[in-house]
């Protein structure tokens, strides 16, 4: 009996306890109601100029009701784990008479997700808005390709709901997002109404402690670190003034009856307006105990021994985009807005350093060939970089460097698209610091 009590007491000094008993939180969801934004062109908004008057449209999202959804996850709060999943959705926009449109163009769009954010909190009361989960931000609730809004039109209409912070940490919650409210879209006006109803049933079932074995295996054996100078290069961006150009039209052999663009002919400039600072970080390796040198540490850099990273110190580049989409018998549709371009990357590769607008791999917050009148949608990661250009890494580091991104394809099938021109960066060194 003492040699197994002793057995036990050994096991219980080497039993370290990887959880302790918590609270994992439950959420049983229930929804019901959806979201539909109508729209129409505005004499108020000079329609007449953007040649929308006689367009009209509707899109309706409407969260999966199977019954109930059980979410279970180790998060403290409600709004961190309810995820609506949305089903595909269409756009229907006619133009002309509603009665007999001279044409109508339906887009349907995937599947998605809707998220719940939080607001600012006073007086122990919360805002709960909902929010698209995707990129761009609204998500499928836009125009899709036809003539109408924006998802970044529809994302500030979106519903929400205040309500005290008691209430949305209590067991039984529900989030009533009811509401009628209007937005603007260029020349468009129209209302979003939500009859949205969210119902959860909030438990914290019990987890039980788990126990594993004190002993630790012994760690790796580290060799003498690698010892590193940061190299950051800034530059000042100029940007030129030519433009990009995408001219469209319906893709041949393609329906384009269901996107009214048999007899479309358009043409889209994107305009640069501002360009941010550019700072180019580099690791470097350095050998004995020499403090690197801003020379030495060029060096290495130009002889392909550093790991460069491009990052905007601000803003992305920022651009101006005006598109005349015409059609036979019909007044053009015409739209301007401010776009944000993609983020700049850089990458190096056989000695050169590829800089990117945007990759396939990075979410964008809106498409930026994307206007109020019907045409083709770029989809980053069917067609990755809006923009590609190189600079050899011998030049990386002088006061003065020339960029110039050419745009890459759009890959819309259903459009004939081509887009023209060059993005041209004038880059002016402005500081140069080694550290390390």
């Amino acid at each position: 009996m003492r040699r197994c009590a002793a057995f036990l007491s050994v096991i219980a000094a080497f039993a370290t306890p990887v959880a302790a008993a918590s609270a994992e939180q439950r959420i049983e969801l229930r929804t019901s109601g959806g979201l539909t934004a109508s729209w129409h062109g505005d004499p108020t908004r000079d329609c007449a100029t953007a040649g929308v008057c006689d367009v009209a449209g509707s899109v309706t999202l409407t969260p999966q009701q199977d019954g109930g959804t059980t979410i279970s996850s180790s998060n403290s709060g409600l709004l961190d784990d309810v995820t609506l999943s949305v089903e595909p959705v269409t756009a229907r926009v006619l133009r002309g008479p509603a009665d007999h449109p001279a044409g109508a163009c339906l887009d349907a769009a995937g599947s998605s997700e809707l998220s719940l954010g939080r607001g600012p909190a006073r007086g122990g009361r919360v805002r709960v808005a909902l929010a698209s989960f995707d990129f761009p931000a609204g998500g499928p609730l836009s125009a899709g390709r036809c003539a109408g809004p924006l998802p970044a039109d529809l994302a500030q209409a979106l519903p929400a709901v205040t309500m005290s912070s008691r209430a949305l940490r209590a067991r039984n919650v529900t989030l009533d997002f009811h509401s009628t409210r209007p937005f603007t879209a260029g020349a468009f006006s129209g209302t979003l109404r939500s009859t949205l109803v969210l119902h959860a049933r909030v438990s914290h079932p019990k987890r039980q402690s788990s126990f594993q074995s004190g002993r630790s295996s012994p760690g790796p054996v580290r060799g003498r670190a690698q010892r590193v100078a940061l190299l950051t290069l800034t530059y000042r961006a100029t940007v030129s003034s030519d433009p990009l150009t995408l001219a469209y039209g319906p893709a041949p052999g393609r329906p384009c009856d269901l996107l009214d663009a048999c007899d479309l002919a358009a043409t889209e400039t994107l305009t640069l307006t501002r360009a941010p600072d550019l700072d180019l970080f580099m690791r470097i390796p350095v050998q004995g105990r020499r403090r690197p040198t801003l020379a030495s540490a060029l060096a290495a850099l130009h002889a392909g021994r550093a790991d460069v990273t491009l990052a905007p110190t601000s803003e992305n580049l920022q651009g101006r985009l005006a598109v005349d989409a015409a059609r036979a018998g019909a007044p053009a549709c015409r739209d301007t807005r401010a776009v944000h371009l993609p983020p700049l990357l850089g990458d190096v590769r056989a000695h050169r350093l590829v800089v990117s607008l945007g990759a396939a791999h990075y979410a964008e917050p809106e498409d930026p060939l994307r206007t109020r009148c019907p045409g083709p949608a770029r989809d980053a990661e069917r067609d990755g970089a809006l923009a590609a250009g190189r600079v050899d890494l011998a030049r990386v580091g002088d006061r003065h460097l020339g960029l110039r991104l050419l745009p890459r394809p759009v890959g819309d099938g259903d459009f004939a698209s081509r887009l023209d021109g060059a993005i041209v960066l004038d880059l002016e060194r402005t500081r140069a610091r080694v550290r390390g």
